[in-house]
């Protein structure tokens, strides 16, 4: 197994910061998200007004993700050495930031937030 030796308070450190990207792009993506709503609906009330078809609209809606840091930041917080060995796959999660619900976070995300695009 292809482990990698780490420092507890430098992957902590990432984490909490990999943390509040989410949190921050998770509020404003749902933010956008309901200032797109609003502005669907106000031209849709408009459109049927004035005897239009309205398409169908759909907005979709972004996970929040936030709990599966808090596990690991935990974990972290409650390790009681100060050095750590993380085999590939924690590594790509708790350093890389490369989770298995990401590129759905992403692509849902950036319906209605550009900045999530990284």
């Amino acid at each position: 197994m292809n482990l990698t030796l780490v420092k507890r308070d430098d992957v902590l450190h990432i984490l909490l910061k990999n943390r509040q990207r989410h949190v921050t792009d998770y509020a404003e993506t749902m933010l956008n998200r309901q200032i797109d709503i609003l502005t669907a609906l106000k031209k849709a009330v408009k459109d049927v007004s004035a005897g239009k078809e309205v398409t169908e609209l759909s907005f979709p809606l972004p996970e929040d993700n936030t709990k599966v840091y808090d596990a690991a930041i935990r974990k972290l917080e409650l390790e009681q050495r100060n050095e750590l060995e993380l085999d590939a796959q924690t590594f790509e999660r708790w350093v890389m930031d490369e989770w298995h619900w990401k590129d759905n976070f992403v692509r849902t995300a950036s319906v209605y937030n550009a900045k999530v695009l990284r």
